[in-house]
């Protein structure tokens, strides 16, 4: 459920792929989270070094986001060089050896609380700088809602996970229902709302 950090390294392993000719490049991906943190970003990163390695991982990303995250890209391009400072930070600082996800990822000592809470500010903020086209253009205001929000799952998932003890049952729950109605919203699967409640009664 939380994004990959391989936006550090995809610029240079996808170049060499291109440079010796590969014919495929085996990318894991989680399978049950296909559109939680950033996926289509890096995919679209992906897909487009196979047709021009010569340009950066950035000047990709920055490219989808001014498509895809228009009303709000400015704020966006800043999120999106925050995770991948905070990816940097996780591995050279909090000692996280591994280029892609691995159980050992999912462990709350590389993701500290502070840092979860900014992008789920900075998120919210995002969130509320579209309101006005609820009134205006309410067809672009739900598109651009759900682009947005859908990385809320993997912030309140780091939040379910690692920090339940810091809510009370109707806050945590709060937490749960957000996980449950927008994982089935947007087609993403991980824990079960009963295995997160479960967890949490298990802390308390």
């Amino acid at each position: 459920m939380l994004p990959m950090n391989n936006l550090l390294t995809m610029g240079g392993s996808y170049s060499m792929a291109v440079k010796n000719n590969y014919t495929g490049y085996l990318e894991e991906s989680n399978t049950t989270s296909l559109y939680a943190g950033q996926e289509k970003l890096k995919t679209y990163i992906s897909s487009s070094i196979w047709w021009d390695a010569s340009r950066s991982v950035d000047d990709y990303a920055y490219e989808f986001i001014d498509f895809y995250y228009a009303p709000v890209a400015t704020e966006f391009k800043q999120y999106y060089a925050d995770l991948k400072q905070f990816q940097t930070y996780q591995i050279d600082t909090l000692g996280l050896r591994v280029g892609i996800q691995s159980p050992k990822y999912n462990e709350a000592q590389y993701w500290p609380y502070g840092s979860v809470m900014h992008f789920s500010n900075a998120l919210d903020d995002m969130l509320e700088k579209i309101k006005s086209l609820k009134i205006t253009d309410p067809v672009a205001y739900q598109t651009y809602f759900d682009r947005i929000n859908i990385e809320k799952l993997w912030v309140n998932y780091a939040l379910c996970q690692f920090y339940s003890s810091k809510y009370n049952a109707k806050d945590y729950l709060e937490l749960v229902d957000f996980m449950n109605e927008y994982m089935l919203e947007y087609n993403v699967g991980t824990s079960s709302r009963e295995s997160l409640v479960s967890a949490w009664k298990k802390l308390k």
